[in-house]
């Protein structure tokens, strides 16, 4: 299929599209672009957190041409740690990421605000950290967009000198407000205020968001559904968040180059195989309740990250073999999209 000699090419313009992109001069960029990887924490046998592999994580997001980190969010299982684990995690990101020109974007949202804020006051504390984000309490939710802003806003002020990102995911928090007047609002109200994580899929929101962006060079307006980015892409977004950028970043890079160059053929089938992956995946999630994400990150030539912890279970041997089976049946499909098909391990 035309996709196969597609990919073979594609390598080179994804280093180049990243480097361009993500570089890291000397002073902070004012806003985030490129990819972000919303990394794993990783975990060891044991279930505790092991900051050991946090530099060859650092150092494989780098070669991989992705230049930003998303600490210790949804795909960090942030709820799932201790507040001490958090910071332990965040400290081996400060200093990791700048050795491997990554930046660094740390969450600190909890149910507790107190918490929360003194998540953020650790961050700031730290050295090379761009910035924090937070989502909203999911438990107690706030009810209206006034309770948000005012919520973000106290969790913020914690860490008045970090640019603050709100992380906007209704799918895990039940908190879907509308993003637009959020974003007006916090605008006038949150002096951090830089901009939305956006993991959601009502893109009528989110080509008001980017619109808001263009007109205000401060706002960051991230979008976090990777296997619909050449969508946000098309409305004008220029970062993304996502669990995939962890392997797959360089095939996403490709799709963007592409799509920056005009080949918007090339850039749809190049999402089309990132979607079937990310299907793929999700589906073994669901009929196993592990953390599928994880798994493809420990068997496909990437640092080991361990299992998740409850509530999600542990895999078995014969359920990754069929995960396995699956992934190497993607990469039959899909030949030589990404140069890690050839990198399986078997356990």
């Amino acid at each position: 299929m035309r996709l196969t000699s597609l990919c073979l090419v594609t390598g080179l313009v994804a280093i180049a599209f990243a480097t361009s992109a993500n570089a890291m001069p000397n002073v902070a960029p004012s806003r985030v672009t490129g990819l972000v990887a919303a990394v794993f924490s990783p975990l060891n046998a044991s279930g505790s957190l092991d900051i050991s592999v946090v530099e060859s994580q650092a150092r494989d997001l780098s070669l991989s041409g992705v230049r930003w980190a998303f600490v210790a969010g949804t795909t960090g299982e942030s709820v799932d740690l201790t507040l001490e684990e958090r910071k332990e995690l965040a400290v081996a990101w400060a200093h990791a990421g700048p050795k491997h020109g990554v930046r660094v974007i740390i969450h600190v949202g909890a149910d507790s605000v107190r918490s929360a804020r003194d998540l953020a006051a650790h961050a700031q504390s730290l050295p090379a950290v761009w910035g924090i984000a937070a989502m909203p309490p999911s438990y107690f939710k706030p009810a209206d967009v006034d309770s948000l802003v005012t919520t973000m806003g106290y969790i913020s002020s914690a860490a008045p000198n970090l640019p603050f990102l709100y992380y906007h995911i209704p799918s895990m928090t039940g908190v879907n407000l509308d993003m637009v007047d959020f974003a007006e609002a916090a605008q006038d109200r949150i002096p951090e205020f830089a901009g939305i994580k956006f993991t959601h899929d009502d893109l009528e929101q989110l080509q008001l968001l980017v619109a808001m962006g263009k007109a205000n060079s401060k706002l960051s307006i991230l979008f976090g559904r990777d296997q619909f980015l050449l969508s946000a892409l098309v409305l004008g977004v220029h970062g993304a968040v996502g669990s995939t950028y962890n392997f797959a970043g360089s095939l996403m890079n490709s799709m963007v180059a592409k799509y920056e160059q005009g080949d918007i053929e090339s850039a749809r089938e190049l999402q089309l195989a990132h979607a079937d992956l990310i299907r793929r995946v999700t589906q073994w999630s669901s009929a196993t309740n592990s953390n599928g994400m994880k798994e493809l990150q420990n068997f496909i030539g990437r640092p080991r990250v361990g299992q998740a912890r409850l509530p999600f279970m542990e895999d078995n041997a014969s359920e990754r073999s069929e995960l396995r089976q699956s992934v190497a049946q993607w990469c039959m499909d899909f030949k030589d999209c990404a140069d890690w098909c050839s990198h399986l391990r078997d356990e």
